[in-house]
């Protein structure tokens, strides 16, 4: 049972490390940083927000993990994936609306 267990554990880090690196820096934090003085300062933390909330659940998440806590990992890892799509989608917006 506990090799078990610590196997979720890990594939939890490692999601939760590649969506941070593969998907809300890339994708969403350094798009949003590169175009910040095209936006007006409620519009960038209209965006902002979500992703910072976002990147804190994902910190939350894996602090628990690797703590041996999965429910807890799992849940702040949800959380956190659902923020930074939100923030995702308002950038993907924001940014369609300037061409």
């Amino acid at each position: 049972m506990e090799n078990k267990e610590e196997n979720e554990l890990d594939r939890i880090i490692r999601e939760i490390e590649d969506f941070e690196k593969k998907v809300a820096v890339p994708e969403i934090e350094k798009p949003l940083y590169d175009n910040r003085s095209n936006m007006s300062v409620a519009e960038f933390s209209k965006i902002n927000k979500p992703l910072r909330v976002g990147l804190r659940h994902l910190h939350r998440a894996w602090s628990a993990a690797v703590d041996g806590f999965p429910k807890e990992a799992k849940r702040a890892r949800d959380l956190g994936m659902s923020e930074i799509k939100e923030a995702r989608l308002l950038l993907d917006e924001s940014l369609r609306s300037k061409k």
